[in-house]
């Protein structure tokens, strides 16, 4: 698995390193019955976080997270190995609806850019269609007022962050006469922290 990104806060990082959501992390993407094992075993936990809409919607986009894989690997597959790739069961991903339900992924995830792929029909035998994958095109030139306001945007940004950085200097000694003071209540540091730049944030919202 992937560092968790820097912006990550410190209470989100705690909770994403708990056991439960490392197993569904290491597990994904996978068939989307081994991910539901997953949440049925640990239900309780992720029902305690808030967590079993947000785990569910990933079960969901797992098929799609597979498909994606395969274009890393792959230039062409059958509809067929794709269906076999997504299944859980090896034996029913070869049936009439696994080769629909497939087909239909894929003109899926190719009408909304997802993959770049063109997929060759086969009347016949649909599971012998063939899913040719490509790479993405080139990114179209900025026009100079687009980016112009990019330019803008990101200098605007660049000025928020070092007023916030500026307060939370500030802040230093405030944090710091807080931990003396919390010594003995058992907050540690680093959720003082995250309160104080969760205040920040608000301030600037």
């Amino acid at each position: 698995t992937r560092a968790l990104p820097k912006y990550v806060t410190f209470a989100t990082s705690r909770v994403l390193k708990q056991q439960p959501y490392q197993t569904f992390a290491k597990n994904y993407p996978n068939s989307s019955a081994a991910l539901g094992q997953i949440l049925e075993k640990d239900l309780a936990h992720f029902t305690a976080d808030g967590n079993v809409g947000l785990i569910k919607q990933a079960i969901r986009h797992a098929p799609r997270w597979i498909v994606r894989r395969l274009t890393d690997t792959y230039v062409t597959l059958s509809v067929a190995e794709i269906a076999k790739a997504i299944a859980s069961d090896v034996a029913t991903s070869s049936t009439p609806e696994a080769i629909q339900e497939t087909t239909m992924l894929i003109l899926s995830m190719i009408e909304h850019n997802e993959i770049y792929a063109t997929l060759t029909p086969s009347p016949e035998n649909p599971g012998a269609a063939i899913v040719t994958f490509r790479d993405p095109p080139p990114p179209k030139y900025f026009d100079p007022a687009v980016l112009e306001k990019i330019v803008r945007d990101a200098q605007n940004n660049n000025t928020q962050l070092g007023l916030l950085d500026r307060e939370v200097g500030k802040s230093k000694a405030y944090l710091n006469k807080a931990v003396k003071d919390k010594e003995g209540s058992g907050m540690a540091f680093d959720d003082m922290a995250e309160m104080e730049m969760e205040r920040l944030r608000g301030d600037w919202e």
